[in-house]
């Protein structure tokens, strides 16, 4: 986490790998919020994009390899996706994108979500 708002990846993939599933767990206060398991990843538009933006990724859905150092914008993705309204409180999240063979990204990612500060 870099400035609390937002997080950097380094990425070594040894071989191309196709991405083949992926999870998303997402909780407030302990509280389920949003469970989404995906058979493709690049099947949901938002994902996809993300994917394309951060590494080389083809329309099959297929991870170059190669090194990959990113940085993800937690207010920037915030502002883009839920135009700035924000669900305060504790979350946690937790993704998984995998190949047939092992996991390419793994998260657990916990945010304390509060009002900016007016001066």
């Amino acid at each position: 986490m870099k400035n609390n708002l937002s997080l950097t990846y380094e990425l070594d993939l040894k071989r191309d790998i196709t991405l083949s599933g992926g999870k998303i767990e997402g909780s407030c206060e302990g509280k389920p919020f949003v469970k989404y398991q995906m058979k493709n990843p690049c099947d949901n538009l938002f994902i996809k994009s993300l994917f394309k933006t951060f590494v080389n990724i083809s329309d099959s859905c297929m991870v170059a390899k190669g090194q990959y150092k990113f940085l993800v914008d937690v207010e920037n993705i915030s502002q883009k996706y839920y135009n700035g309204v924000y669900f305060f409180g504790n979350w946690t999240y937790k993704s998984v994108f995998y190949g047939n063979s092992c996991n390419v990204i793994c998260n657990v990612i916990e945010l304390i979500i509060t009002p900016k500060k007016k001066y």
